[in-house]
C-alpha cells in the first residue's frame, strides 16, 4: 500500500500533488524498501485498535459493576416476595431480572469486541505495550472470576493468556505464592503441616512435615489447601484447615481445648473464615470456635430420649415425639413400660439384608433418626442440656456448612468430584434407596472428623430461610436426594413442624462467643 500510494503521487496530474523533488521521491522509495513506512502504518493501526479496545474494555468493566449492583438488588428482593404473589406485585423483581439478563448479554458483547480489537492491535504490532497490558488485565480479572467459581478449565485458560500477554507485571499473580501465619493459645504446641492434593476431584494427603512449636510463620506456601495439625499433651488435637489463595496471606489462631471442654461426642471446628456458597453467591464468612456432633443423632439416641420423656412426663408426652411421617406412619413403637423399638419399615428388602450382613443385626439402632421435626430436634437439645449440664443446641447454617467443607470452598466434604459412591444419596446403591447406618460412606467424613457430612439425612439448623420466619434451613442432603443436593452449599427450607422421612439432625455447642442467631 505504501509503494502504490507513492507511485500514484508521482504520477499525479497536478505538480503540487507530486513529490516536490526527485530526492523526496527517492526518500519515499527508500523508506518503503527498508520497511519504515510499513512499520509506521502498522503502528498507527495498532494505536487505533488499541485505543478502541481499551474503550470497550472500560465499558465491559462498568457493565460488570452494574451487574453486581443488580444482582445485589435481586438478592434483596428474595425475602420481599412470596411465590404465590402475582406478577404485578413482583414487577420490581421481574424488571430487575430482565435488566440483569440484558446487562449480561451486553457485557458479553463488549468483552468479545474488546478482545477482538486488542488482539488485532497485537497482530498489527506484536510488541504493542498498551494492547498487551490491556489484554493481560482482562485475563487477570477473568482468572479471579474463574477461581471464585472453581472453574478449573477457565483458570487454566486465563493463566495461559496472562502468560502470553504479560510483560512481567503479573508474574506474582501467575506464580500464586502466598503465606501462612498460625498462632496457638496457649503457645508452645507442636504444629505439623499436611499438604493436600487433588486426585481426580478427591482431596487426599500428599505429605506431612513438622513446623516446630507455635507460633509458626510467616511461612511462604504455594496456593492450595493445607491442614495444620496442632498437638500438645493433655489437649484435644486441633485440625486447623488452611486455604492459601493466590497471592494472599492466611493468618489465624488455634485455641487448644481439653476433651472435657469439647465433649466426647463432638468434634472441634476452629473459628475463622471459610468460603461459603458457590459461584456468584460465594463469599467469605466467619464463625467463632464451636463443636458439632461427630455423628447425627441415631434411632438409639432417640429411643433413649423417648424413654426419658416417658419416665419424666408420662407416655402421652413421649408419644408426641414418636418419629414418623403422615404417609408412612410411626417409625418407632412403644414396647412395654418405658421401652421403645424401631419398626422394620425404616429399612426393608434387599437393603435390609445387606445392612444386616455388613453392619450386624442391630444396625437399625445406628441409622440416623428420621421423621423428626425441627421442634422435635429442639426438644431433644433441651433435654440433653438439662440432663448433662452442658449446652446442646442445633447448629446455625453457617456452622453446619463449615463443619462439612472446611475453609476452601470444596463442593463436597471429599473434594469437587460428583460421584454417588462417595456419599449416601439416591444412586449410591444398586437396590432402591433407603437409609443406612452412620459411617457407611467414609469419604463423606469432613476434614474435622464429622461423619456423614453429606448424605444420610438432611440436618435441621437453627437458621431461618426467609425473613418472615416460616421456614428453617436444612443442610447436607439425604438418602433419597439426587447427588447435587449433597453439595456443602446446598440447602432446603421446611416449616419447623413438618416431619419427613429425610429429616434428621445433629447437635452443636458454642466454645467461644455465642453464635449469632439465625
Amino acid at each position: 500500500p505504501a509503494l502504490a500510494d507513492l507511485c500514484r503521487k508521482a504520477m499525479a496530474i497536478l505538480p503540487e500533488d507530486r513529490p516536490a523533488t526527485a530526492r523526496a521521491f527517492a526518500e519515499g522509495l527508500r523508506s518503503w524498501m527498508d520497511g519504515t513506512s510499513e512499520r509506521e502504518r502498522r503502528h498507527a493501526d495498532a494505536e487505533r485498535l488499541g485505543e478502541q479496545g481499551r474503550a470497550r474494555a472500560a465499558r465491559y468493566g462498568a457493565l460488570k459493576r452494574e451487574i453486581d449492583q443488580v444482582e445485589a438488588e435481586i438478592e434483596g428482593f428474595a425475602g420481599r416476595y412470596k411465590p404465590w404473589q402475582g406478577v404485578e406485585e413482583k414487577a420490581p423483581l421481574l424488571a430487575a431480572r430482565k435488566r440483569l439478563s440484558s446487562l449480561r448479554g451486553e457485557a458479553g458483547l463488549e468483552l468479545a469486541e474488546a478482545l477482538r480489537l486488542l488482539e488485532g492491535a497485537v497482530l498489527e504490532e506484536e510488541g504493542h505495550p498498551g494492547a498487551r497490558a490491556a489484554l493481560a488485565e482482562i485475563w487477570r480479572d477473568r482468572l479471579e472470576e474463574a477461581e471464585a467459581r472453581r472453574d478449573g478449565e477457565q483458570v487454566s485458560l486465563a493463566l495461559t493468556m496472562i502468560r502470553r500477554y504479560d510483560d512481567g507485571r503479573y508474574a506474582k499473580v501467575v506464580a500464586g505464592t502466598g503465606s501462612l501465619y498460625l498462632g496457638v493459645e496457649p503457645p508452645g504446641a507442636q504444629v505439623a503441616l499436611v499438604t493436600q492434593e487433588d486426585r481426580d476431584g478427591i482431596l487426599v494427603t500428599k505429605s506431612e512435615r513438622a513446623l516446630g512449636k507455635a507460633p509458626v510463620g510467616p511461612l511462604e506456601l504455594p496456593m492450595g489447601s493445607y491442614l495444620c495439625v496442632v498437638r500438645a499433651p493433655g489437649f484435644r488435637e486441633v485440625r486447623y484447615p488452611v486455604h492459601v489463595r493466590r497471592n494472599r496471606s492466611w493468618s489465624g489462631c488455634a485455641t487448644l481445648l481439653r476433651d472435657g471442654e469439647i465433649g466426647e461426642e463432638f468434634v472441634l471446628v476452629p473459628g475463622g473464615p471459610f468460603l461459603s456458597g458457590e459461584g456468584r453467591t460465594a463469599s467469605l464468612r466467619e464463625v467463632p470456635d464451636f463443636a458439632i456432633q461427630r455423628c447425627p443423632v441415631t434411632f438409639a439416641d432417640w429411643i433413649g430420649f423417648l424413654g426419658a420423656l416417658e419416665s419424666e412426663d408420662g407416655p402421652e408426652e413421649a408419644a408426641k415425639r414418636i418419629p414418623g411421617t403422615a404417609g408412612d406412619g410411626p417409625f418407632v413403637e412403644r414396647a412395654g413400660a418405658g421401652g421403645y423399638r424401631i419398626l422394620p419399615l425404616v429399612v426393608t428388602g434387599k437393603g435390609r439384608e445387606r445392612c444386616a450382613r455388613e453392619h450386624g443385626g442391630d444396625f437399625d439402632l445406628r441409622v440416623p433418626v428420621i421423621g423428626v421435626s425441627f421442634e422435635d430436634a429442639a426438644a431433644y437439645c433441651g433435654w440433653k442440656t438439662r440432663t448433662t449440664g452442658r449446652e446442646w443446641r442445633l447448629p446455625t447454617e453457617e456452622e453446619r456448612e463449615k463443619a462439612a467443607r472446611g475453609v476452601d470452598g470444596r463442593r463436597f466434604p471429599w473434594g469437587d468430584l460428583e460421584d454417588a459412591s462417595l456419599g449416601k444419596c439416591r444412586d449410591s446403591r444398586e437396590e432402591p434407596a433407603q437409609p443406612e447406618p452412620v459411617g457407611a460412606f467414609p469419604a463423606s467424613t469432613s476434614i474435622y472428623g464429622m461423619v456423614d457430612a453429606a448424605g444420610g439425612a438432611w440436618d435441621w439448623t437453627d437458621t431461618w430461610m426467609d425473613s418472615a420466619r416460616h421456614l428453617r434451613v436444612l443442610k447436607g442432603g439425604a438418602w433419597s436426594s439426587p447427588l447435587s443436593n449433597l453439595r456443602c452449599s446446598g440447602r432446603l427450607g421446611y416449616e419447623p413442624t413438618i416431619r419427613l422421612a429425610v429429616t434428621g439432625f445433629r447437635c452443636a455447642r458454642s466454645l467461644g462467643p455465642p453464635a449469632a442467631p439465625g
